[in-house]
């Protein structure tokens, strides 16, 4: 981790601790990041990514903060201006994301289906199981036939 920076659990760690002083929003383009004071030293919240954790929407830090039990903070909105682009990278398409997600859960569907209808058809008593050496015979013979008419 950077000299000044902090990630989620040890921030959690931090403010059971008491050793957070105090907390400060800040403001930066649209979005809002999460500045900690523990000791004398500034420590900026990172995402899992190991960048500036961005807070899309202020209710949404405000709730973060409050679930980690800190209730009272500073705001700092002089470079806030919800007219500009966040700082970080977009979301890949959501309407993709959603439709690829949809594609896994009906193949899923699918191949649930079929081993369902296997174990069915190898429970029935109509089944005829064949052992491994009688069908490594059959394998044989039609690889035989195969290499036969190939080198005819």
């Amino acid at each position: 981790m950077q000299p000044g920076t902090v990630d989620h659990n040890t921030l959690k760690h931090l403010v059971e601790a008491g050793a957070v002083k105090s907390a400060t929003v800040v403001g930066q383009g649209a979005s809002w990041s999460l500045i900690a004071q523990v000791g004398n030293n500034d420590k900026t919240l990172l995402s899992k990514s190991r960048k500036v954790r961005e807070f899309k929407r202020f209710e949404t830090i405000v709730k973060y903060l409050r679930d980690l039990g800190i209730v009272h903070f500073n705001t700092d909105t002089e470079k806030f201006d919800p007219t500009q682009k966040t700082m970080g990278v977009k979301r890949p398409d959501k309407s993709a994301v959603l439709k690829q997600a949809h594609a896994a859960a009906e193949h899923d569907k699918w191949f649930r289906e079929q081993v369902q209808i296997g174990l069915e058809q190898a429970k029935s008593p109509a089944a005829v199981w064949v052992s491994q050496g009688v069908m490594e015979e059959r394998i044989d013979t039609k690889i035989e036939k195969l290499k036969a008419r190939a080198n005819a």
